[in-house]
């Protein structure tokens, strides 16, 4: 009877040990299921925002291929607009300096003339005195009167090509400008 008792005694200490072993066990299993749907719902979650970052990754990285493409598109014209101010610039100077030789030759011509001229009184002066008066007079006169007109023709056409190149040059550097405007507003 003790046996029995004693065997008694054990199956309810067992019985007690399972049943708390079974809460137990019940109690880790709701705490794991609930811990699993939490870590699902973060997963998917993750997985949406990853989806939307890697198109949004995609987006920025045409876009950037476009902004390069752009920039590169810009370089080239800002280049060709240099090159051109560049070419106007040497045009410029040419002119310049084509107009200051033109001046010079002009001055060494209307000194060379009037060195001439009074050579030639000079030497004649005893036979034509009267005559040479009147055609000094006149020669003077015809003399003032083509330097006066070639002076405003140069004047004239120097205006007309320095007004040509610096309407040139403005436009370059407008140009230039907006093309710089347009980088900076696009690279930010």
């Amino acid at each position: 009877m003790r046996q029995l008792e004693s065997a008694e005694k054990q199956n309810r200490v067992r019985t007690a040990t399972w049943s708390e072993l079974e809460s137990r066990l019940r109690s880790e299993l709701e705490e794991s299921m609930i811990q699993n749907e939490i870590l699902l719902k973060e997963n998917k979650s993750n997985s949406i925002n990853s989806k939307k970052v890697q198109r949004l990754l995609v987006q920025t990285e045409i876009d950037l291929e476009t902004c390069n493409i752009e920039k590169k598109a810009l370089n080239k014209t800002i280049v060709a607009l240099e090159t051109n101010l560049e070419e106007a610039n040497m045009r410029f100077n040419r002119i310049e300096n084509e107009h200051s030789d033109l001046s010079k030759l002009m001055k060494e011509s209307d000194i060379k003339s009037r060195c001439e001229l009074a050579m030639s009184i000079n030497q004649s002066e005893s036979q034509y005195h009267d005559k040479i008066e009147s055609l000094e007079v006149e020669l003077t006169r015809e003399h003032k009167n083509r330097v006066c007109l070639q002076q405003k023709v140069e004047l004239r056409s120097a205006k007309l090509e320095l007004s040509e190149l610096r309407s040139q040059l403005q436009e370059s550097e407008d140009a230039k400008k907006n093309l710089s405007t347009e980088v900076c507003r696009k690279l930010s």
